[in-house]
């Protein structure tokens, strides 16, 4: 115990003290928050009036002389324990350490320092992870739904919730992303349309149609795949949400998959 020896003084006291394990981690987690550490720092550096520089000095006073000669380190002592415990008494000697010095200053500095710098790293990455969270959670505008919208209207003017499958790859490639795949050109456009596993479990019904909101759940469901990577989690059979999503596909044992299968099979 550095300063568990150490006499009361000012804010050093029976409440915030280094004479325990319990006590210093309780003082410590206090410093951490940045409450009065400094007080407590000046109170252990501050001078105490008949104070022992150690532990056989305090036991015995009664001249000047027998100090001198009990507190000479190159005489043999037989020290009895400092009063730390109620389990001391009464075989003790009464704390009444000295100040502790300029270690003070190291220790409490470098603790501020080192204890700061990891809680402000940990409220950053709280924050940090509170905005990916938020983020993750937004992964649509208004404007991309209505764009969606809009260019699903081309293929179905009459408003009937349903276009044709084969019309699924000219409507994905006038969509805008993130949706979408305008502007991907080439063999990247073609192994999206038949390897994408989300694109591929589009339902389709005996009229090989394809509902609107199956495609656009399944759009999303492709967006925060890409987004969320391993994190992405399938919502559960009871899940209210997922109820809703296959709804419109009931009955439908076909998927776009199927449908390519078969026509390069012809």
């Amino acid at each position: 115990q550095l300063y568990g020896t150490i006499a009361f003084q000012g804010e050093l006291n029976e409440q915030a003290n280094f004479r325990s394990v319990g006590n210093a981690m309780l003082l410590l987690l206090r410093f951490s928050t940045g409450e009065g550490w400094m007080s407590v720092m000046y109170a252990m550096i501050e001078e105490r009036e008949n104070c022992c520089q150690d532990i056989w000095c305090c036991q015995k006073e009664d001249t000047i002389l027998e100090k001198q000669k009990v507190c000479d380190p190159n005489m043999e002592h037989v020290e009895s324990p400092w009063c730390l415990q109620e389990e001391d008494y009464p075989s003790c000697t009464e704390v009444n350490g000295c100040g502790a010095g300029a270690s003070v200053y190291i220790y409490f500095y470098s603790f501020t320092m080192i204890v700061s710098n990891v809680i402000i790293n940990m409220v950053v990455a709280v924050v940090l992870s509170a905005f990916e969270a938020s983020d993750e959670g937004d992964l649509l505008d208004p404007a991309d739904l209505e764009h969606f919208v809009r260019v699903w209207a081309e293929f179905d003017p009459d408003a009937t919730w349903f276009i044709n499958a084969c019309d699924v790859q000219k409507f994905l490639s006038k969509l805008q992303p993130p949706l979408g795949m305008a502007g991907q050109v080439g063999e990247e456009r073609g192994e999206l349309y038949t390897k994408d596993p989300c694109l591929l479990e589009i339902a389709v019904n005996s009229r090989r149609q394809v509902n609107i909101v199956n495609v656009a759940t399944l759009l999303a469901k492709r967006l925060a795949k890409k987004k969320q990577g391993d994190q992405f989690g399938e919502l559960s059979a009871d899940h209210p949400i997922h109820g809703r999503a296959t709804r419109y596909t009931a009955g439908m044992s076909t998927t776009l998959g199927d449908v390519y299968v078969n026509s390069a099979s012809v």
